[in-house]
């Protein structure tokens, strides 16, 4: 059974770093669809992309 993103975002602890290829591989989503729905994160504001294509949670 595969993860959401939404899903694999809430078990992550306040403040980690992740890559893209870490959500990727964790969830079995493809990365098109990773990367979507961070930039949807992203503008609500809920992460904040860093260098290297990582993220950081931010609530």
């Amino acid at each position: 059974m595969r993860q959401t993103l939404a899903h694999q975002t809430d078990e992550s602890h306040i403040n980690d770093i992740t890559t893209v290829n870490d959500i990727t591989t964790a969830s079995g989503l493809t990365v098109a669809t990773v990367s979507s729905t961070l930039m949807r994160l992203e503008m609500k504001r809920l992460i904040r992309a860093l260098p290297g294509r990582r993220y950081v949670r931010l609530v």
